[in-house]
């Protein structure tokens, strides 16, 4: 992903321009009251200007990130481009130069474009998630910007962010990263279409627990009178065993384990009221734990997550992402959005049971005295494989550790959830993690220090129990109705993909001989006046002929693409590949000016994901109809001894 810069070819030294009454009263009058109400307390930071300023090298500027507003030329110069801007994203986090922008800049006709957001006052370790709250914002009109962020022109504003800037090159980099990192965060965030599709395999064993787990979406909000207690498998988590037996913590606040902890704690005779699961792999991370540990304890997952594992617990609590498989089943589970990892989710559970006070533990989030988590715990993953990926990062004892990519995408998961609750509520988040890295939002606080949170008892799961329902046998008829009802629409898709991949082959063939006769009719042209005639002719001709194949791939994507059903059995699987090829058709004015190439662009890319589209209503259709879809690993294994099971020692009876 590439940035681009913004250059200036001064005529005399930058200056400080003298503030401008009328300027700055155009200004104020199209700022929100309390924008103008936070001015008020920013005294002017005005920073040396020139007006001649250029900008150049922006190719595609879908979306353009302006880092720095000591002007307004900048943005003059990118909406005066002949080019299609989805929209415009500035970040000045010094609200005193914002204001004196305002006194020496008019500025009132970009406060007041739609197309243009700016992120003022906003603290660098808050940056990100506001950028990627940007990115992901939904328009009623355009939809999601998702669509348009994959690659944003990033464009500093040279008195700022530069080397010659107030900000210099040390400032202007880190901000630029953090940029690049919030559009990666929301293009990780859609998962691959296998990823996806996988789900589907896991939660399809999944169909009865549906059905038999309870449901928690009653409890939600009834637990905001004891504190909460979030634990990740990290090296700090030491420091709880230790406090958790010493105060008896269990009966003080209610606790939620991620899955890697479990079995240590259990070793410690610590009982977690709620245990968490994300990761849909069948591991050895519940070995040794039996049946009978897990009384009182409320295993709480997603659909995709083992089978296996669900029979090891007594109580199974059902929650759900917003996502196309969980909107499909038609079962009203308790929504959880979050859950990189067990402890993200458990962090998430915390908020909607309504939690005013959380404490988190061993979410270190980087190795500490070259530990990645406390003994006794499993790791899900290959730590060694992203070594060259590794990164320093400052600790909350303002040392250096190294952190690796998969606990970085939990960092901003914590981050972003943590920011996000805290401006909707009244909410307190205790790190205990003294050593490990610093999470923005959060107040680091040592176990002595938060004595007065455990001062009287606290009765979680007595709490639960008023509060968990399972569903009634009405829902499985509506569910067995709408499978069936989902099979019949994928069956309508394919019939309706192959016609379309017909007309195409047919339409596109012809096209294909059609340009190849008007390049040899070119060819017989030698007076300059009746070439660029006919040029022109060929030209309009072409995107007559190009039209037809377009209205086909519109014909299918008005039928399907804004059906229900179509979104969460296949757009959901696809959200990353449509996303791209979405990205690519609106950017094909800034990058292709013959309009008939645009139009088979258009069509080509469309006709890719076409054949995924195929693909996958293919497989979805087998395996809701319980038929042979891929080749299963588990029946090679029984046919050859080859292949084997992990050895999981669940003893589950």
């Amino acid at each position: 992903m590439s940035s681009t810069v913004s250059d200036t070819k001064p005529q005399k030294p930058w200056a400080i321009i003298e503030p401008n009454l009328k300027y700055y009263k155009s200004n104020l009058a199209v700022l929100e009251p309390e924008v103008v109400k936070a001015l008020n307390d920013a005294p002017e930071e005005p920073i040396p200007t020139e007006d001649d300023v250029q900008v150049r090298g922006v190719n595609n500027p879908l979306c353009v990130v302006i880092l720095g507003f000591g002007t307004s030329r900048v943005l003059d110069e990118i909406l005066k481009m002949n080019k299609t801007i989805s929209h415009i994203v500035v970040i000045e986090p010094n609200l005193n130069r914002f204001h004196a922008t305002l006194k020496r800049h008019f500025c009132a006709h970009i406060l007041d474009n739609k197309k243009i957001d700016f992120l003022l006052g906003v603290p660098d370790s808050e940056i990100q998630h506001h950028i990627y709250q940007a990115f992901t914002r939904f328009d009623p009109k355009d939809g999601s910007r998702a669509q348009t962020c994959l690659k944003p022109e990033i464009v500093p504003d040279p008195f700022v962010y530069s080397a010659k800037g107030v900000m210099g090159e040390v400032a202007t980099k880190a901000l630029t990263e953090k940029v690049l990192a919030a559009s990666t965060s929301v293009f990780q965030s859609m998962g691959c279409a296998s990823d996806t599709f996988n789900r589907w395999i896991q939660t399809q064993k999944n169909f009865e627990t549906l059905q038999e787990a309870y449901s928690i979406d009653k409890a939600y909000n009834k637990f905001s009178d004891m504190p909460h207690i979030v634990v990740g498998a990290g090296p700090s988590m030491e420091e709880f065993i230790k406090v958790c037996k010493e105060k008896d913590l269990t009966k003080k606040a209610c606790i939620i384990a991620c899955d890697a902890s479990l079995r240590r704690l259990l070793k410690e005779g610590i009982r977690p009221h709620f245990v968490t699961r994300c990761e849909r792999k069948l591991t050895a991370i519940f070995d040794g734990v039996k049946k009978e540990d897990t009384n009182d304890i409320y295993y709480v997952s997603y659909p995709w997550c083992d089978v296996e594992f669900t029979k090891l617990f007594k109580n199974n609590i059902m929650v759900y992402r917003a996502n196309g498989i969980c909107n499909w089943s038609g079962y009203k589970h308790a929504e959880l959005n979050g859950g990189v990892s067990s402890a993200n989710a458990g962090l998430q559970l915390a908020y909607e049971l309504g939690a005013k006070e959380i404490i988190i533990t061993g979410i270190d989030l980087c190795f500490i005295d070259n530990a990645s988590h406390v003994p006794g715990t499993k790791v899900e993953f290959d730590i060694e494989k992203s070594r060259p990926l590794w990164k320093e990062i400052k600790t909350n004892e303002d040392k250096i550790a190294t952190q690796i990519p998969v606990w970085k995408r939990c960092h901003g998961e914590y981050e972003n959830s943590i920011l996000k609750y805290k401006r909707n509520r009244k909410l307190n988040v205790y790190n205990t993690s003294l050593k490990g890295a610093v999470i923005a939002g959060t107040t680091v606080k040592s176990w002595d220090d938060l004595s007065d949170s455990f001062k009287k008892d606290a009765f979680p799961i007595a709490r639960l129990k008023k509060h968990i329902y399972k569903f009634n046998k009405k829902e499985k008829v509506a569910f067995e109705k709408r499978k069936k009802d989902a099979i019949e629409y994928l069956g309508q898709i394919l019939k309706d993909l192959k016609e379309v991949f017909a007309g195409l082959d047919d339409c596109l063939n012809n096209n294909l001989r059609e340009e190849v006769k008007c390049m040899n009719q070119l060819k017989s042209q030698y007076e300059p006046k009746e070439y660029f005639r006919i040029l022109g002719d060929v030209t309009k001709s072409l995107k007559e002929i190009y039209s037809s194949p377009a209205k086909i791939i519109d014909g299918f994507k008005g039928k399907h693409y804004n059906n229900a059903l179509f979104t969460q059995l296949i757009s959901d699987t696809l959200q990353l590949d449509i996303f791209k090829a979405e990205n690519k058709v609106r950017s094909m004015k800034n990058v292709m000016p013959d309009e008939h190439e645009r139009m088979k662009q258009y069509i080509f890319l469309h006709a890719q994901v076409f054949r995924l589209i195929e693909y996958y209503a293919r497989e979805t259709k087998a395996l809701l109809e319980g038929q042979e879809m891929i080749l299963s690993w588990e029946k090679e294994s029984d046919n050859s001894g080859t292949m084997s099971k992990p050895s999981g020692k669940f003893n589950c009876s």
